[in-house]
């Protein structure tokens, strides 16, 4: 194509990363990121490894530059599963097959990727109850009662490691001809519970804050772990 190329910009993390939409014209071609030198390490192996799962459309990497700190991906359309969610209809065949989708990719031999720490997501906890004591210190003594409960929680988990988006929820998945994964960036061998945990977590958040309606959520839960239970056991 002759067209010139643009870049608009997605996201933006000052220092942190740049996500951008590369368009031939009026075309969207690929999305562009720009990394932190150690993001940039995991991005780039993440790719490299998870090129497909059986089921599951996951965008292609087209090139990097090490110097740069870049990688580029395929762009994909479809339809966000946000914007279905904004509906205020219940989807089951959706919310079904999302489920089965990420049960897939949990199902998927990585062994190439990182780890996630044991304690990683109870650490994560008591960060986030210090953050909310410094801003909300009226509520400091049931964040960290509450951090704590979440952490002897994860420590009873005994589900067997598997492959994680580590940033699953509603933005990250597209409707196409068939589910399509976006944002691999922290996929690591860790607990598969913490995917579905996020997903969940996060629609309750919308739903507070009016995305969704509160009556949703449950459903929602319900069609996404009935759609995971087609391909794997749902961890507890």
């Amino acid at each position: 194509s002759n067209d010139p190329l643009s870049i608009r910009t997605l996201r933006y993390k000052p220092e942190r990363r740049f996500v951008g939409m590369v368009s031939a014209g009026q075309k969207p071609v690929a999305a562009v990121k720009l990394y932190t030198d150690r993001d940039y390490q995991q991005a780039q192996r993440n790719a490299k490894v998870l090129t497909s799962v059986a089921g599951v459309k996951l965008p292609r990497r087209l090139g990097r530059s090490r110097k740069q700190r870049c990688v580029v991906f395929e762009w994909i359309e479809g339809v966000r599963l946000t914007d279905i969610a904004a509906e205020r209809a219940i989807h089951a065949n959706v919310a079904e097959e999302v489920g089965a989708a990420i049960a897939a990719l949990h199902a998927h031999r990585g062994g190439k990727l990182r780890l996630a720490p044991a304690d990683g997501a109870s650490n994560e906890a008591r960060i986030a109850a210090v953050a909310v004591a410094e801003v909300l210190p009226m509520l400091a003594e049931r964040a960290a009662r509450l951090a704590e409960e979440i952490a002897a929680g994860l420590a009873c988990e005994d589900d067997e490691p598997s492959v994680c988006h580590g940033d699953f929820y509603l933005d990250q998945v597209l409707l196409e001809d068939q589910i399509a994964l976006l944002d691999l960036d922290n996929a690591r061998i860790g607990d598969p519970a913490q995917d579905l945990g996020n997903f969940i977590a996060h629609m309750e958040r919308d739903a507070v804050s009016g995305v969704i309606g509160s009556n949703e959520v449950d459903r929602w839960r319900h069609f996404l772990l009935d759609g995971y239970r087609r391909v794997r056991r749902a961890p507890s």
